[in-house]
């Protein structure tokens, strides 16, 4: 069996990748056009998130607002999610993703800390109407 030439690899490739690049766009844009999510505070932001994202999400976030020992220690002796029960939600739940992804969050902020990258931006939103202003940080 002979295998098509060089070419028509790269040229799967590439088809692949751009429709790939036009759908990551396509549902970024239609998510913010949907929610105007940049303009939540961080709590309307969590609040957005349905059913399973924003139970992995809290996770996720538990990983990420302390020590990484101290993060996965607590995931591993999760006592919130069943009542009564002390399970390790690390492997029950297999919050693999989530630990790598936060253990690579906190290394970019170790980095960025020593080089002293400006990784934070922050602005005011006025909502109009009765709404109050929002300061968004956007990491």
């Amino acid at each position: 069996m002979a295998f098509p030439p060089n070419y028509l690899y790269i040229l799967v490739l590439l088809t692949a990748f751009s429709l790939w690049a036009f759908h990551f766009w396509f549902i970024s844009n239609l998510f913010e056009n949907v929610r105007f999510f940049s303009h939540l505070s961080d709590f309307e932001r969590e609040m957005t998130y349905r059913t399973e994202m924003g139970f992995y999400f809290s996770f996720y976030k538990t990983l990420v607002s302390m020590p990484f020992s101290d993060g996965l220690i607590q995931l591993m002796k999760e006592n919130t999610t069943e009542f009564g029960n002390t399970i390790n939600a690390l492997h029950r739940f297999n919050l693999y993703p989530e630990l790598i992804l936060s253990s690579l969050f906190s290394l970019f902020r170790r980095f960025s800390d020593y080089f002293e990258w400006q990784t934070i931006v922050c602005w005011r939103v006025n909502r109009g109407g009765e709404c109050r202003q929002l300061k968004v940080v956007k990491v």
